[in-house]
Parts: C-alpha cells; structure tokens; sequence
C-alpha cells in the first residue's frame, strides 16, 4: 500500500466523511514529510501571522490539526497553550507524539464541538476547508464564533478559486459576529510542487465579536 500523500486527493474536495478519515488515516504515517518535501509553509505562516495578532499565552484550538503540524510551529513560535482536534486517530497519534498541545481531542468539524462557550482566545483551521462547501464553512466558522472569547481570532486558510468561485468573502462581509482583522494576498499553497505552483490560497483573519 502506498501510504505517501496524494497531493491531488489532499486538496480536492471530498464529501464523504469516512473517505477523508480513511485518506488520512492511510497517509498520517508520512504527511509530515510529504507536505514539507511540496513547500507547505502554512503551518510556520500561521505561527508568525497569529504571533502578531495575539499574545503567546492565548489559549488556542487547532482544528483539523491533523499530524500537528501548525501546533508544531506554534509552539516553536511561543504558544504553549495548544488544544488540537481532529477526527483521525492516526492523525492524532502523531500528532500526540510531537509533545506541543495541552490537549487532544478526537471530533468531526461538523458536529457541536466538546467545548464550553468562549473557551478558547484563538482558533486555527489551516488546510481543512477544501473539504467542505460554503454552507458548511459559515456553519463551522459560526461554531468556531461560538467557543472563541469575545475579540479573539479564528485564523483559517482556503483556495483562492474556491474563494472567488462561492463568494465566501462576501458572506463574511455581513456576518453578524465575525469582522475580518486580516486578508492576505493570495499566496502559494506549495511552493516547490510543479504540479501544484500555480494554486494559491488566502490566510483569513476573523475577529470574534460575539
């Protein structure tokens, strides 16, 4: 079996649940290096970006944190105070062994997460967001609302087409609660992978005003 990424299969969009947590139970034991070898700088982006919009001892949600990458480079940056969730044991495990996050939590992205109401000063969702269409996004963005502290930050990333394509911006424009702080340039998502160089993705900064 070959348990390498399929880069076309991380980042197409796929409906079925239990295919994205067998996909990625089946390609946990090498991510790490997969995405690194493709130029993945998200997760160290991430760090620098959300150093600067929060102080280190925020408390944070990794959502979707996969095999712990972005907590990797969280903690590297400073944070020590790191909750990850994701729905692939395998994923976990790994992530489990890099030693970063306070805590691990196993749960879909689309159901009522196990968390009190303003639990958390900041959430990341970093490479998750292909997977799901616009509705399902503003569902999980008004659940990430409703865990984050009032004026904390939800930092996530999504694909420049899909971006333009659902006019996700426009609907966080007038969203009630969530203003945006921050709105990169599109920039690419992997930097070295042929295939892959002219894909490009948006780092998005929302402020909780809820």
């Amino acid at each position: 079996m070959n348990d390498h990424v399929d880069t076309s299969k991380w980042i197409d969009p796929c409906k079925d649940p239990e295919d994205v947590r067998n996909e990625f139970d089946r390609i946990s034991k090498n991510y790490d290096e997969d995405l690194l070898k493709k130029g993945y700088r998200a997760p160290e982006d991430t760090a620098e970006m959300l150093a600067d919009l929060i102080p280190l001892e925020t408390g944070i949600l990794d959502a979707g944190c996969g095999t712990g990458l972005v907590g990797l480079y969280l903690n590297r940056r400073g944070f020590q105070n790191i909750t990850g969730l994701d729905f692939s044991d395998e994923c976990l495990k790994k992530a489990e062994e890099k030693k970063v996050y306070t805590d691990l939590v196993n749960s879909s992205l689309t159901e009522k997460l196990p968390f009190d109401d303003h639990t958390f000063g900041a959430v990341t969702c970093i490479g998750v967001f292909s997977r799901f269409g616009k509705a399902e996004i503003l569902a999980i963005l008004n659940e990430f609302s409703r865990i984050c502290r009032k004026d904390g930050i939800i930092l996530f990333t999504y694909r420049e087409d899909w971006m333009k394509a659902s006019n996700l911006l426009d609907d966080l424009k007038k969203h009630p609660q969530l203003v945006i702080e921050q709105l990169t340039e599109p920039v690419p998502i992997f930097t070295v992978d042929e295939e892959l160089k002219d894909i490009y993705g948006y780092y998005v900064a929302l402020r909780n005003r809820k």
